[in-house]
């Protein structure tokens, strides 16, 4: 990895249960991180669909081990739910 991919500022997010009068889950900053972000093309469209059907980019950031499918990344207005 070349250090000028890693362009993009995200926000990871944690992904929190939801209180009483609201029902949807709710979502706290958990960390600022740099990524390299890039639609998913061709034949990685095609794997992607067959594991699942909705992966539209392909993210990568440093490791760290506290991230999880429970997390998410925000990018700008962007929303990307994560699968490892």
């Amino acid at each position: 990895m070349e250090i000028g991919q890693l362009r993009h500022l995200v926000e990871i997010q944690e992904q929190t249960p939801a209180t009483p009068p609201n029902p949807l889950m709710e979502a706290g900053l958990q960390r600022e991180c740099v990524a390299s972000i890039e639609p998913v093309q061709g034949r990685e469209v095609e794997r992607a669909k067959a594991i699942y059907s909705e992966t539209s980019h392909k993210i990568v950031i440093r490791y760290n081990e506290d991230i999880t499918t429970a997390n998410r990344i925000l990018f700008g207005e962007r929303v990307f739910n994560l699968v490892l």
